[in-house]
């Protein structure tokens, strides 16, 4: 699952995405594995998105600059996230009955 800010990302439709994860990361995947995009407001939200983050019921990774490629010149920092920290983000991203009060704007299944 892809969560990013509708305001702030670069890509807003389904066939956008569609092109996007399918030249980049579904040829990676199982062929039946299906990535689901939200487009989300937090403007509302007791929580903002800021961290770029991957995470598995296993465990996790949050990058400094999100999943952007750059010149073999620059660096992005990828840091292990504590279980602790893993936990909650867990509980606000992937649990059924999380808090999570993002207003959903779009929502794409690729």
């Amino acid at each position: 699952m892809i969560w990013a800010r509708y305001d702030e990302a670069s890509l807003k439709t389904k066939a956008a995405y569609t092109q996007m994860l399918g030249e980049s990361y579904k040829p990676k995947l199982k062929n039946d594995v299906k990535i689901t995009v939200k487009l989300v407001n937090d403007a509302a939200s007791s929580q903002k998105m800021h961290a770029r983050l991957m995470l598995s019921k296993l465990g996790g990774f949050r990058f400094d600059h999100g999943f952007s490629e750059f010149d073999a010149d620059r660096y992005v920092d990828v840091a292990i996230i504590d279980r602790k920290t893993h936990d909650g983000y867990c509980h606000w991203y992937l649990d059924p009955g999380s808090p999570n009060d993002f207003e959903i704007v779009e929502e794409h299944v690729v």
